[in-house]
């Protein structure tokens, strides 16, 4: 996976990382049936949503952390 190899994701976090990708990822069905019933919407989702979830989570970590270096 993409996060578990990420050096700015220390080791003992990477587990609670994939942890609430795997949350989101799940809780998406449920919320979608949510705003289906409520807003007689469709949201359909697909993996590149998912991909494009971890990058942009990766690509903030990476600009926070040369914003802090920057402080620095």
């Amino acid at each position: 996976m993409i996060c578990a190899q990420n050096p700015l994701i220390p080791e003992e976090m990477r587990e609670l990382l994939v942890g609430h990708i795997v949350t989101v990822h799940e809780l998406v069905g449920v919320f979608s049936r949510e705003f289906q019933h409520k807003l007689r919407r469709s949201n359909y989702v697909t993996p590149k949503n998912y991909l494009d979830f971890i990058n942009t989570y990766l690509r903030l970590l990476d600009d926070k952390d040369k914003f802090i270096l920057n402080q620095v």
